[in-house]
Order: structure tokens, then sequence, then C-alpha cells
């Protein structure tokens, strides 16, 4: 076993669950109970400025950690701040959905007008939705490259002559019996 890998492993594991955790609890705990059925029309409740604070200090204690174990830390790090560009480019692309559904003019159809209204109204989802349409495809992407960098990768190491098929031997049979069967013409 390789215990400082599992305990790194371990620590980010719990680091990253706190920074994801952190904020929705802070909001249940300011949140009375009778609040919850009036939240989507009543603007949220401040949890102070602590907790933002402790979550990108979380962040960023995920991001050293993670930069400070790495076997390559130039790559580490370039990789952290392109993941941060992306999510805030996803970020700033939700908000111009947003802007750009308050200012489109209202359509006569009125399915289409509360399509629209619907993506600036309070309390939408709309940025969280870009966002998360955005990460999966990035996820996509991601994934096609590096299938692509594989294949690429066999493609280059493959000998030019390599045969395309496998045989695999097996033992002869050794009773009689078998044998009879073996050579028996099938129907």
């Amino acid at each position: 076993m390789y215990p400082l890998p599992l305990a790194v492993a371990a620590l980010q594991g719990l680091m990253i669950a706190l920074v994801f955790a952190l904020w929705p609890l802070a909001q249940a705990r300011v949140t009375p109970a009778a609040r919850l059925f009036r939240a989507r029309v009543e603007a949220d409740r401040r949890v102070g400025r602590t907790i933002p604070a402790l979550i990108v200090l979380l962040a960023l204690a995920v991001v050293a950690l993670a930069v400070l174990t790495a076997a390559d830390r130039e790559l580490a790090l370039g990789f952290a701040g392109a993941a941060f560009g992306v999510l805030l480019l996803l970020r700033g692309v939700g908000w111009l959905a947003i802007r750009l559904a308050r200012a489109a003019p209202r359509p006569a159809n009125p399915t289409l007008r509360m399509a629209v209204a619907n993506l600036h109204r309070p309390g939408a989802a709309t940025a969280q939705v870009v966002m998360a349409l955005g990460l999966g495809l990035t996820l996509f992407a991601t994934l096609a490259v590096v299938e692509a960098n594989m294949r690429a990768q066999v493609d280059r190491t493959l000998p030019r002559t390599a045969p395309d098929f496998s045989s695999s031997t097996s033992p002869r049979p050794t009773s009689i019996a078998s044998r009879r069967k073996s050579r028996r013409p099938r129907t």
C-alpha cells in the first residue's frame, strides 16, 4: 500500500467536499424552516463574509495541494488556471444569456413569451444550467482529446507489420472420447 498518496487523496477529497458543502450548509443555517416555502420568491439571506472567504481559501488549498504533489507542477498549475478560466467563462455566458433574455422583445406567442421570461425571472437557474451544460460539453471534449491521444500513441508504438489477428493455443485433448468429439463432423 502507498499511505502517502492515499492520505493526500483523502485530504483532497475532504477539502473538495467542504468547498461544495459549506455554502448550502451556511444557507440552511440562516434560513428558518417556515421560509423554505417562500425561498424562490424572496431574496436569500446573507451568510456573512466568513463562509465565502473560507470556501475561497479551501479551493486555493486544494489547488496548492494538487500542484505541490504533482509530478509536473507547471502542467498542474496550467490545468488549474484553465479550469478556473473555463468556470469564469461559463459564468459569463450564463450572465449574458440572462441579460439577452431580459433585453429581448416580447414574442407574440404566449408559450415562447413565457419561456423567455422564465430565463430571467428571479430565482431562475439559467446561469447554473449554462454552467452545467458547458462543463458537460467540456468533459466530452476532454474525453475525445484523451481518446485521440491514446489512439495516436498506440498507432505510433505499434509495429507496422503487426498481425491483425490473435490466436490462442489450447491443450490437445488427451482422452479418446474427447478426440472423437473433436473429429466428429458438425451437423
